[in-house]
């Protein structure tokens, strides 16, 4: 295990992957630390907002997740045909992503505004 520890090869992998990654974990972070103070504000209001603020931070976090999928995929289509030199096929791209980025948040807002009142009724949420 020391020995891998001392190669030369896997220091340059951890520094490289840290200088592509430091950006979001630090996004992430702060993140982290809104939806704690989120709580605690919340915490402080009442333990009825504290169980609807839960439940949407959930919904959140789902959502959060799908769009940093499709940034980071957008980011790596987009930057691969930018130094390819193929202007045609990058604004194709970006086209797309700049489509179906407005075409999906337009469906799930509008399914969220339908099934909201539904969905608060049905587990009671405040």
């Amino acid at each position: 295990m020391m020995n891998i520890l001392k190669r030369r090869d896997l220091k340059v992998i951890v520094s490289e992957s840290w200088s592509v990654c430091w950006p979001m974990t630090v996004i992430l972070f702060f993140q982290f630390l809104i939806g704690l103070t989120d709580v605690f504000i919340a915490g402080k209001v009442g333990k009825e907002v504290q169980a609807a603020y839960g439940f949407v931070f959930h919904l959140y976090f789902v959502f959060t997740v799908v769009a940093t999928a499709v940034n980071v995929g957008t980011v790596s289509v987009t930057s691969k045909l930018f130094t390819s030199g193929d202007k045609g096929r990058f604004s194709s791209a970006i086209f797309t992503s700049f489509a179906t980025t407005l075409i999906a948040g337009l469906a799930i807002g509008s399914i969220a505004i339908l099934f909201s009142p539904f969905l608060m009724r049905a587990l009671h949420l405040p």
